[in-house]
């Protein structure tokens, strides 16, 4: 009897697979990206490699762990408030000066991806690859607004679409080499950052949510994506002489290096700019992957209302915060009255209500938490579970 009601299950879930139709990404279901927690999804040990359509990718049962926080605040600088959404932070190599660059994005009706940068500023002594006592690198403080975006998605974005995109910046520094009579001397790293992405699948997924279990099931597009970078150096106008840079580990690329090249397979659902999974493979053509990792918000758990037939957003406010004024806002969603639990990191509860009143669908938090990281489970009138988010408390 149970192999029957195994074949009957499996015949109705192929029914409905095979019914499904891929969904459309739009500016109108993919919101600005926001700081978001990210699961580390290494604990998944068999990740299918083929692409069916549609194909379902069960990680459900994987145990898996929260990584990190991903931050992107909103673009309050006054030189891109007027062109991009958010921006994140990373850094970069010149001369052997690192220096802090914030990348810039933006949604907008026909794209997602990044618009510009902030360059913010760094010197650094060269006398270590030079012998020149004097020898320095000066990277000023500079912003910049691309001719053309990094597109990462190009709206409409569905099954078989492609998109190409090649995104020039431009690094502005002064360097003095004596040895090559170089005082002060202007210079430029010209970077093409080139793309291409297809949509290759869709289908439905799931996810481990930690300390919960199982999320709900969640239409959709697998995207593959080569990315890779070419840097070219120019001093007064010219192009930088082959020995200098050889002195620097550098060189003027026509092609890209391995270490350039980014794989990188991408799973995208309606209604959050992050996707739901991403794995990267390095330099590998999409056979041994080196990072899974996975959006942990705006997961429901199986058994709740399924959010990408319901479809709304959950914001946590200040997170991280005190501990003692956090607020958790519904959009799109109705949520006159809840109840939620707060557990630590070891799934010890340190609070909870029940039958919590809810004004103008912002909940405020009852609960005066000491410094870590906690998770609040929210549920609605009828016990559905309607969020589960990471608090950091400093």
């Amino acid at each position: 009897m149970r192999q029957k009601i195994l074949l009957a299950a499996s015949f109705f879930l192929s029914l409905r697979l095979s019914a499904q139709e891929a969904i459309t990404l739009t500016s109108d279901n993919f919101p600005p990206l926001t700081t978001y927690d990210v699961i580390d999804g290494m604990g998944i040990t068999n990740f299918p490699f083929g692409y069916p359509t549609p194909e379902t990718w069960d990680f459900g049962t994987e145990p898996l762990v929260y990584g990190t926080t991903l931050y992107y605040p909103d673009a309050n600088d006054p030189f891109f408030s007027a062109s991009a959404d958010s921006y994140s932070t990373s850094s970069r190599t010149l001369f052997g000066a690192v220096y802090g660059v914030q990348n810039y994005v933006a949604t907008t009706a026909d794209y997602f991806g990044e618009v510009g940068h902030k360059i913010q500023g760094a010197t650094s002594s060269l006398t270590a690859y030079s012998g020149g006592i004097n020898d320095v690198v000066v990277i000023p403080v500079q912003n910049q607004l691309f001719d053309e975006p990094r597109i990462i998605l190009d709206f409409p974005a569905t099954m078989g679409s492609m998109h190409h995109s090649d995104s020039r910046r431009i690094t502005n520094f002064n360097v003095t080499v004596e040895a090559y009579g170089l005082d002060n001397t202007p210079g430029q790293m010209i970077t093409h950052v080139i793309r291409h992405d297809t949509i290759v699948s869709y289908g439905q997924m799931r996810v481990y949510i930690p300390s919960v279990g199982a999320s709900e099931y969640y239409d959709v597009l697998a995207m593959k994506s080569w990315q890779y970078e070419l840097d070219s150096f120019y001093l007064g106008g010219s192009p930088a002489p082959p020995a200098l840079l050889s002195a620097f580990g550098l060189s003027q690329q026509t092609v890209p290096d391995d270490a350039d090249v980014n794989n990188r397979l991408y799973f995208y659902r309606e209604n959050n700019a992050a996707p739901l999974l991403l794995m990267t493979f390095g330099s590998s053509p999409f056979e041994a992957y080196t990072g899974i990792f996975i959006h942990g918000d705006n997961l429901a758990v199986a058994g709740s209302e399924e959010l990408a037939k319901d479809a709304y957003q959950v914001f946590v406010y200040p997170n991280p915060g005190n501990g003692k004024n956090t607020t958790i806002e519904f959009l799109g969603k109705d949520v006159p009255v809840v109840s939620y639990t707060i557990t630590d990191i070891s799934g010890k509860t340190v609070h909870e209500q029940k039958n919590v009143s809810v004004a103008n669908n912002k909940l405020s938090l009852q609960a005066d938490l000491q410094p870590g990281n906690y998770f609040v489970q929210v549920k609605d009138k009828q016990e559905n579970v309607i969020a589960v988010e990471k608090i950091q408390v400093q």
